[in-house]
């Protein structure tokens, strides 16, 4: 869907507002644009993620100063910006570091917006990686 009356399609989200809009959201597919200010590749892909969640209404997108709330870049174990965190139903499922093309990012929001609840907590990634191994019951 375009956004014909051009309206800011990316929030930001504090510290203290992280787990009302990310996790306990409404919105089943959530991006987290974790950047900073300093941050070339940052700014330069802001306007092109602006552009690209204009045009879809499938996820929502929010962007998070890592310099105003460090422990949210802790807790995500986040060592280079920008990094995309994905979301589904509350639950990460996939991340990447540095800079990525709008069509390579929406093909991840796309696989992530195919989730269940029940598979994405299976796919959760809890540390940098998920655990390439599967667990014999």
């Amino acid at each position: 869907m375009v956004n014909l009356l051009g309206e800011k399609k990316m929030k930001e989200v504090t510290a203290d507002s992280f787990e009302n809009d990310i996790i306990n959201s409404d919105a089943q597919t959530i991006v987290l644009f974790m950047r900073a200010p300093w941050c070339s590749s940052c700014k330069a892909m802001a306007p092109r993620l602006e552009r690209m969640a204009g045009e879809h209404d499938d996820f929502q997108l929010f962007s998070l100063n890592v310099e105003k709330a460090p422990q949210l870049a802790r807790r995500f174990k986040v060592m280079g910006v920008p990094t995309f965190l994905i979301f589904r139903h509350g639950t990460l499922v996939d991340r990447k570091t540095g800079e990525i093309s709008v069509e390579r990012l929406y093909k991840k929001i796309s696989a992530a917006a195919g989730l269940d609840a029940e598979t994405a907590k299976k796919n959760e990634i809890k540390g940098f990686f998920r655990w390439p191994f599967k667990r014999k019951a």
